[in-house]
């Protein structure tokens, strides 16, 4: 990418990148660093890393979801953020089109995406991505389970 902004997936946590995490990203995330490293040492977990020098500026977490039918897996891109400093410079573009490195690569038959109408600002990466609306009238519920 240009600008000098790479793309990493993250494939083992040290003290150095949990540390970057947590410079980086303190606004956005909460870091635990047990959960963290489960994550990342999940064969169906995705995380990507967008970074420029020593500087972290954007995160990528994914999903990878087998089936139960005859479709290869799918990903569910489950967030991006990008750090304020960096937004609008192509870094959240950059962490989908690598997304969707990884889903050729793994031979993946879809990525997916929910996100809400009224944020403009996703619903103009997304379509700058590639992605299209396949249903306007999904409702996403929740359960909380107490813990």
């Amino acid at each position: 990418m240009g600008n000098g902004i790479s793309i990493e997936k993250v494939l083992k946590v040290d003290d150095i990148l949990f540390s970057l995490l947590k410079t980086s990203f303190s606004e956005m995330v909460e870091w635990d660093r047990t959960n963290l490293e489960r994550f990342v040492g999940s064969e169906s977990a995705i995380l990507l890393l967008a970074r420029k020098g020593d500087d972290g500026c954007g995160l990528l977490r994914a999903h990878i979801l087998p089936r139960y039918d005859s479709k290869e897996p799918e990903i569910l891109l489950h967030e991006i953020d990008v750090s304020t400093n960096y937004q609008r410079q192509g870094v959240g573009f950059a962490l989908i089109e690598k997304l969707k490195e990884i889903a050729r690569e793994q031979k993946v038959s879809e990525i997916w995406v929910i996100t809400n109408r009224s944020n403009e600002a996703a619903m103009r990466l997304y379509e700058k991505a590639g992605m299209k609306e396949t249903h306007n009238d999904d409702v996403v519920l929740q359960f909380e389970t107490g813990f």
